[in-house]
């Protein structure tokens, strides 16, 4: 059932595909993120925040030791993902390939991950 804690992720993931892959003409409009770069940072911070919860929820083999390489892996993952949608987008007549998307897309990951070493130094999450 310890799964059952990467439900939240898939969820955003799927959520991330949806509005990667339709047309932009059909999606609301939002004014909080008309600014597309930050969206895309502030999504991919959300999905590596919920894979570090998730992950931290499912297993107890993550420790001190091996930390920077789990942070590592959490960003590798979202990342790699955004990278798979900008190809994907790159297919789509109504959708653009665009580097500047993946490059917001793992700036928001590493934030995550800042974020994610702040709580846990303050004591908010323990390993």
């Amino acid at each position: 059932m310890r799964f059952l804690y990467f439900l939240p992720s898939f969820l955003w993931a799927g959520l991330i595909f949806a509005l990667s892959t339709n047309n932009p003409a059909h999606l609301p409009k939002f004014k909080l993120l008309s600014w597309d770069k930050l969206g895309h940072l502030v999504f991919y911070a959300v999905l590596t925040l919920l894979l570090c919860w998730a992950t931290h929820k499912s297993t107890a083999a993550i420790n001190a030791n091996n930390q920077s390489k789990f942070w590592l892996l959490m960003v590798i993952l979202a990342s790699v993902y955004g990278a798979f949608l900008e190809f994907v987008q790159a297919s789509l007549p109504y959708r653009s390939f665009d580097y500047a998307d993946m490059l917001a897309n793992c700036l928001g990951a590493v934030l995550a991950i800042v974020a994610w070493a702040w709580l846990l130094r303050h004591k908010f999450i323990r390993f």
